[in-house]
């Protein structure tokens, strides 16, 4: 096997020219709709996430192969705040999709954003804003970036970094926005809209971080590295933003690979393989410790694929089973280390986020489709099954009472630099 440092080397380095950003302006516009069926049971949704990690529906595969890529210094791209209606999106809201009669939730695409089209983009939100950054078209990674108000359907720009990288993964702080690229990182200050570097890792046991956390003092990479026996294994180091070393964390049971899933926990994080194997481990900040996750599993079915998600303090797996006769997709909520299998009736997912009392499920049949599903039961609470982005490529961040999706590559594979937002009205 190849070592994961002559992996890193033989990427090819980031080109040296940021991309062109485009600006346009526009109100606030509600998606179209279908039709509402009659429901018993109106579920009201409050998403109330005070800051939320960047789930992107981009393959693990990919993760790996950027965040393998050398950083290199790029050009500064000018970056034109765009100008738009202060008209916040609730207003004269439109149900989309099959929504029940009193859940008040609904998607619209927001105003165009300053950025151009790009895939896999580090997002945050910050309490009032969603930062967006990076990201890449091709092999041209993006070093521009821009925060939209969900509030006044606006954005700004913001300041550009010294250098960029396909495979960055952001986290944020509670003031700051903090970037972990292949071996090192940088962070951002909104407050002063100014770049640091964080200084690099040299050390086999950890690094090539396709992940980041906080753990309330320290950011936390995570990623790839060496056991004792050379064999690859998820490894993790910690660094408080100003110091000037990182420390190495002690590496989990779990070996590495390009299909991993990364979900942040209460008090941590849980590393899960989506494949066949469906299982994985958790990380505890308070002990620096790794638990096992118990795989998935259902009487005379083998798991296809599943995705993990943390909803309402524990977590949950939206799983594809396969058995003699047929597949079918169910939800599975974790309890007392043991998964408790829901009803069949769910689609085959590729990404999802949760929110208080529900998931908000992607996925992707030839069409994009969305699914909010309630945490409790697996029940279907609503579906867009004809949605114009969220293939690839496309960044998912929850903050506040919404849940905000950009860019990424539309149904016909081409690069968009739109969004759209979900929220559900108090």
């Amino acid at each position: 096997m190849t070592s994961l440092e002559d992996r890193i080397r033989s990427y090819s380095a980031v080109l040296d020219e940021a991309a062109q950003v485009q600006a346009g302006a526009s109100s606030p516009r509600p998606l179209a709709s279908s039709a509402t069926p009659s429901w018993a049971r109106p579920v009201r949704v409050l998403v109330a996430i005070a800051a939320a990690g960047v789930l992107v529906l981009a393959s693990a595969w990919l993760v790996h192969q950027r965040t393998a890529t050398s950083m290199t210094d790029l050009t500064d791209a000018s970056v034109v705040t765009t100008a738009v209606s202060t008209v916040p999106p609730t207003s004269n809201p439109v149900e989309v999709g099959t929504v029940p009669p009193g859940a008040d939730s609904d998607w619209f695409e927001v105003a165009p954003s300053p950025l151009s089209a790009r895939e896999d983009a580090s997002v945050v939100w910050t309490g009032k804003e969603f930062l967006v950054w990076g990201g890449h078209q091709g092999n041209l990674a993006l070093s521009d970036g821009a925060a939209y108000d969900p509030e006044t359907n606006t954005w700004r720009a913001v300041a550009n970094n010294a250098w960029a990288h396909p495979g960055a993964r952001a986290t944020w702080t509670g003031s700051s926005m903090v970037v972990v690229a292949k071996n090192g990182g940088a962070v951002y200050d909104p407050a002063t809209d100014t770049w640091n570097d964080l200084p690099r890792i040299d050390d086999p046991r950890a690094g090539a971080f396709a992940a980041a956390f906080w753990n309330g003092t320290q950011v936390v990479g995570v990623g790839a590295g060496r056991d004792e026996a050379g064999k690859e294994v998820v490894a993790a180091a910690a660094i408080a933003p100003g110091a000037s070393t990182w420390e190495v964390l002690p590496q989990s049971p779990m070996e590495w690979s390009e299909s991993l899933q990364y979900v942040a926990t209460p008090g941590g994080f849980t590393v899960w393989d989506g494949g066949a194997a469906s299982r994985g481990f958790s990380f505890d900040f308070a002990t620096t410790t790794w638990t096992a996750v118990p795989p998935l599993s259902a009487a005379d079915m083998t798991p296809v694929s599943s995705t993990l998600v943390s909803v309402d303090g524990r977590l949950a797996a939206i799983v594809t089973l396969s058995g003699i006769e047929h597949d079918e997709t169910r939800l599975a909520t974790l309890d007392d280390l043991a998964w408790q299998l829901g009803p069949p009736g769910l689609q085959r997912t590729t990404s999802a986020v949760g929110v208080p009392g529900a998931i908000m499920a992607f996925g992707n049949n030839g069409v994009p489709w969305r699914e909010l599903i309630r945490a409790s039961d697996g029940a279907q609470l609503g579906t867009w099954p004809d949605v114009t982005i969220g293939v690839t490529g496309t960044s998912i961040a929850v903050g506040g009472n919404t849940v905000f999706v950009w860019a990424g590559r539309d149904r016909t594979g081409a690069l968009v630099g739109t969004g759209q937002l979900w929220r559900s009205h108090p």
